[in-house]
């Protein structure tokens, strides 16, 4: 588990508890993308970035609330929770919202899901381009000359999430996601231009590219 979301998780939750919840969840999440998509053979979108946020839940006076913030910097994460169990009390009650009780806790499997792909910290720009470049060119020959456009892209992403709770939960969870597509508008008989797509979704790069 990650040391330092996992100790700004538990300071999120001690925080909601001094600024008067009953309980919360606190999750703390970091997430890197990379979006490439190609058009008539040249990159027509290129967009990559890194993100975290803290996801919190709070349980005061039999009331509900989830809020999100991007700013992690301890003082504004801390009038932001301060501000979060503030608003909640104002809401009508839930009485339906509750923590899990703890019992459900226990016993838990530790195991690996296998969401994460080893090799993704491999994956290189030109990987990237070239699978891309690779799913547009299997398209404008398949198309021929009644190819009118493609577009093709390919995404990839890695994320890493921690949970904790008030009343004992702790969760670690790390996965990685790719994402590659295809668009495809072709002349058909008079003035008619259909256009179809398709796409393919895998936690691991190997089991994308197989299919």
């Amino acid at each position: 588990m990650n040391k330092e979301m996992y100790d700004l998780a538990a300071w999120a939750i001690k925080v909601a508890k001094s600024a008067g919840a009953d309980e919360c969840r606190a999750g703390i999440t970091r997430q890197r993308f990379v979006d490439i998509s190609y058009r008539k053979r040249k990159p027509e979108n290129i967009k990559e970035a890194s993100t975290k946020g803290l996801n919190i839940e709070i349980f005061v006076n039999g009331r509900y609330s989830g809020q999100f913030t991007s700013d992690l910097r301890q003082d504004a994460m801390k009038d932001f929770i301060s501000n979060a169990v503030a608003t909640t009390k104002l809401l009508a009650k839930d009485p339906y919202r509750t923590l899990p009780d703890p019992k459900y806790y226990k016993g838990r499997i530790d195991m690996d899901l296998e969401m994460l792909d080893p090799d993704y910290k491999k994956l290189t720009p030109e990987g990237r381009h070239k699978m891309v470049k690779a799913i547009e060119e299997c398209c404008l020959s398949k198309g021929g000359d009644k190819v009118i456009s493609v577009t093709a892209r390919v995404y990839d992403s890695h994320i890493e999430l921690v949970l904790l709770t008030s009343n004992g939960f702790e969760g670690h969870q790390e996965l990685t996601v790719f994402f590659a597509s295809a668009q495809m508008t072709v002349q058909d008989k008079g003035d008619r231009r259909p256009t179809g797509y398709n796409f393919l979704v895998s936690v691991r790069r190997k089991g994308l590219l197989d299919q």
